[in-house]
């Protein structure tokens, strides 16, 4: 008994239809779900840098102004206060070297290099009256203050340290923040921070060939 042939059409075409849906289906489902777990990673680590950028933002805040309220202090016929203060501003600075090398290690996950150098470079161990990072002018500026406690040197000239610490304190937070958010907006927080933005390029652009000059003179012969 032999088929109709349209039936063996029919049946092979409901075949071949079924199972490319069933694979295109698996192909888009794939392909979403991929897609869908990037943008879910990409907004796990956007939440994790804004809050260590709001952590790393309130001890730089911590540890600047309990030194500044202890050089205000030194001044003071108060000891007692002089005393309660002193040991307030070193107990942020315990806080502080505590988590020194953790901050840098994630400020170079997230922006890089650079930053990281800005914030703790150790090359600074070397140049301590010109440090460039950070920490270093927080080094500085400690060492300053303390000289001014033993009437080593003024509170004026203290402050000068003090004052060029703020302003440092200031970049680096700005710095840090409109680096993260150019990032997060790129949707480039999955690549390493160092990693070179691809450059954009039209897919209709074409690669023109240009002649070489013997090429040229060749085919100008010809003609």
């Amino acid at each position: 008994m032999e088929m109709n042939p349209d039936l063996i059409k029919l049946f092979g075409g409901f075949i071949l239809t079924t199972v490319a849906g069933g694979f295109l289906g698996s192909w888009f489902q794939a392909r979403h779900w991929k897609k869908q777990t990037q943008l879910d990673l990409t907004r796990r680590v956007y939440e994790q840098g804004v809050d260590f950028l709001d952590q790393f933002s309130l001890l730089v805040g911590t540890r600047f102004f309990a030194l500044q309220r202890f050089l205000w202090t030194l001044d003071g016929p108060d000891l007692e206060k002089l005393k309660e203060i002193e040991t307030e501003y070193f107990r942020a600075v315990t806080q502080w070297n505590a988590a020194k090398w953790s901050n840098r290690n994630k400020i170079r996950l997230l922006v890089g290099d650079a930053s990281a150098n800005e914030f703790l470079d150790y090359s600074d161990d070397h140049r301590p009256d010109r440090p460039g990072s950070l920490h270093y002018m927080f080094v500085k500026a400690h060492r300053d203050v303390q000289r001014a406690k033993r009437r080593e040197i003024t509170a004026g000239a203290a402050q000068e340290a003090v004052d060029d610490l703020d302003h440092m304190c200031s970049r680096l937070l700005e710095r840090l923040t409109t680096e993260f958010t150019a990032r997060a907006v790129s949707l480039r927080l999955l690549v390493p921070a160092d990693t070179p933005a691809p450059a954009a390029q039209s897919p209709m652009r074409r690669k023109l060939r240009v002649p070489e000059p013997a090429e040229t003179q060749a085919h100008t012969r010809n003609r």
